[in-house]
C-alpha cells in the first residue's frame, strides 16, 4: 500500500501495487494498481504523486523528472533523482502542467518508457507543457524499460544520469516523431507539423518565447522564419472570432451561426461586456463562475469583472474594471480588446455573441462532469452501489443538457 499525498504534504488517498502473490479475482485479471475512489480532496487530475518531495528540492536550475508510475517515483527519489514526479494513473493533463509551473522550476524532463504508448503519450504532453509555459525535453528509455529497472540495473544512477542528459528539447522531440525524414521530408509534411505546432503556440501569451519557438521551428525544419511567422498569423486569423477582423473587410460580420470562436470564449464574453455594459448584470446572474477557465488571462478578467457586477448588482464602469486589473499582463488584454470595435451595421450582434457565448461554456462544462463520471465508471470496481449512483449523475447531466441557461434581454 502506497499513501498518496496532496501538494502539502497531507495523506489524500491510497494506491495498491498488485504483486507477484497477489490473487486473481476469479477469472478476470486482477488490475495493477487500485486507487482510492476520488472525493473532494482526491481527484487524480489534479494531484501529482511525490509533488510535496520534490518541491523542497526543486529550484530554477533544478528540472522536475516527470515518470509514468508511482513505484519509478519512489525509486528515483530513493536514488537521488529527488525530484521526480507522477501522474496517478491517468493521462497527464493540463491541471498538472500548471502545478508544476508554479513551483518555477528550470523545466521538465519527461522519462518514457520506451514503447509506442509511451511515444505516444510525450506527444500529447507538448501542447501542454507549452501552454503551461514550462520548457521541456524527452529522455527516451530502452525499449521495455523504465526507470525502476534501470535504476536497480548495475550502475543505474549512472546510466540514469546519462539517459537525462541526453534528453531532447520538446521541439526537436517533437520533429524527430512526426517528421521522421527530417528536413528531406515532402512540404506537405513539413505544413502537417508546422500546423499542428502552430495550435499549441496559440496559447503562448510572451511574445518573446513564441519568437523562440519559432526559430527553433525554423532551424529544425529548414523554413525561413519570415515564412513561419506569415502561416503562424494566418492560421491565428483563422481561429479567431469574427469581430477581431472587422475593419479589414466589410463583409465580415459576427454570425448567430459562427463556430469558429469556440477557443476563445472567454475573450468573446469579456469584448462583449467592455462594448455593451448593459449585458453585464444579466449574464453575471445567469453565468455559474465555475464554468470559466481562469488560465486564460481573458478568463481571469472575465470573472473579476461578473464577480464584482453580481456584488454591486449593477455593471461596471471601465475605470472600475481597471481598477480589478492587478499585472500588465492583464492591462494589455483590456485595453486591446477595449480598442477594438464591433460591427455596428448589425443591430443585436453582441447579444447574439453573449448568446452564442454562454451556450459554449454550459455545454463544455457538461462534457467535463460527462468525462469525469465516464472516468470513475471506468474505474469502477463493479460495486453496484456506486455503479448506480454514477448512472444516476449521468442521467442528471443530460437532462440539464437539455434546458441550457438563456440570456433574457432586449437591446
Amino acid at each position: 500500500m502506497i499513501p498518496i499525498h496532496d501538494k502539502l504534504g497531507r495523506i489524500c488517498a491510497f494506491t495498491g501495487r498488485k504483486l507477484e502473490q497477489t490473487p486473481e479475482w476469479g477469472e478476470r485479471k486482477s488490475p495493477k494498481y487500485v486507487n482510492s475512489p476520488e472525493t473532494a480532496i482526491f481527484e487524480k487530475g489534479n494531484l501529482l504523486f511525490n509533488l510535496h518531495l520534490a518541491n523542497k528540492k526543486i529550484s530554477d536550475d533544478q528540472d522536475f523528472l516527470l515518470v509514468e508510475g508511482q513505484l519509478d517515483a519512489i525509486r528515483c527519489w530513493s536514488m537521488g533523482f529527488q525530484t521526480a514526479v507522477a501522474p496517478q494513473g491517468t493521462a497527464f493533463k493540463d491541471s498538472q502542467a500548471n502545478l508544476l509551473y508554479r513551483s518555477h522550476p528550470k523545466g521538465v524532463i519527461c522519462l518514457l518508457d520506451g514503447d509506442t504508448a509511451g511515444q505516444k503519450a510525450a506527444l500529447s504532453y507538448v501542447s501542454l507543457f507549452i501552454a503551461a509555459g514550462l520548457d521541456a525535453k524527452f529522455a527516451e528509455l530502452p525499449l521495455g524499460s523504465d526507470p525502476d529497472q534501470i535504476l536497480q540495473s548495475p550502475n543505474g544512477v549512472e546510466n540514469m544520469q546519462t539517459i537525462l542528459d541526453q534528453a531532447t528539447p520538446m521541439l526537436e522531440f517533437t520533429v524527430r516523431k512526426k517528421l521522421p525524414n527530417g528536413v528531406s521530408s515532402t512540404p506537405k509534411q513539413k505544413d502537417s507539423l508546422a500546423q499542428w505546432i502552430f495550435t499549441a503556440l496559440s496559447e503562448v501569451d510572451s511574445r518573446v518565447a513564441l519568437e523562440g519557438y519559432l526559430q527553433q521551428l525554423s532551424r529544425l525544419i529548414s523554413i525561413p522564419i519570415d515564412i513561419l511567422k506569415s502561416d503562424f498569423s494566418k492560421h491565428q486569423r483563422n481561429k479567431q472570432p469574427k469581430y477581431r477582423d472587422i475593419g479589414n473587410s466589410s463583409s465580415q460580420k459576427i454570425s448567430s451561426e459562427s463556430s469558429d470562436r469556440l477557443t476563445s470564449v472567454e475573450e468573446d464574453l469579456l469584448f462583449v461586456l467592455l462594448h455593451d455594459d448593459r449585458i453585464a448584470s444579466p449574464l453575471a446572474n445567469t453565468l455559474d463562475m465555475s464554468w470559466v477557465d481562469l488560465r486564460p488571462i481573458a478568463g481571469r478578467i472575465l470573472a473579476k469583472v461578473l464577480s464584482e457586477t453580481q456584488a454591486e448588482s449593477s455593471s461596471l464602469t471601465h475605470s472600475q474594471i481597471e481598477e480589478l486589473l492587478e499585472d500588465d499582463s492583464e492591462r494589455t488584454t483590456y485595453h486591446r480588446l477595449l480598442m477594438q470595435e464591433p460591427d455596428d451595421t448589425e443591430p443585436g450582434v453582441l447579444l447574439r455573441l453573449a448568446r452564442q457565448c454562454l451556450s459554449v461554456l454550459f455545454l463544455r462544462h457538461i462534457k467535463s462532469e460527462e468525462d469525469k463520471i465516464f472516468t470513475k465508471l471506468r474505474n469502477s470496481e463493479d460495486s453496484p452501489e456506486e455503479l448506480q449512483n454514477l448512472s444516476k449523475d449521468l442521467r442528471e447531466l443530460r437532462s440539464q443538457r437539455k434546458a441550457p441557461p438563456t440570456l433574457n434581454i432586449s437591446i
